[in-house]
């Protein structure tokens, strides 16, 4: 696939960038993708949600925001609890209370 993704050549004068994915069986998504570059924050979060479950792999999602938030001063507005939904808007002033 990354083969087929290298081939397209997108100031080819001849073909365009839309043909060749065509012919290529490559979405143009694909070929025009970049990256987007992760949040701090948002490492943070995780790395804190790791050493959470880590001590107690037996919490669920809802619980591990609730200790989370308990432990890390932090306030969460989720829509059912759901991990996959946590984004640095999420969070404010994450900080121990050791």
């Amino acid at each position: 696939m990354r083969d087929r993704i290298e081939l397209v050549d997108e100031k080819n004068p001849k073909i365009s960038m839309r043909q060749q994915c065509k012919l290529l069986g490559v979405a143009r998504s694909t070929v025009t993708y970049k990256p987007v570059e992760e949040d701090p924050e948002d490492t943070r979060i995780k790395r804190l949600l790791d050493e959470i479950y880590m001590i107690d792999p037996c919490l669920g999602s809802r619980r591990l925001v609730t200790v989370l938030a308990r432990d890390y001063v932090l306030r969460t507005e989720l829509v059912g609890g759901d991990i996959s939904e946590l984004r640095s808007e999420d969070f404010h002033d994450i900080s121990p209370l050791i």
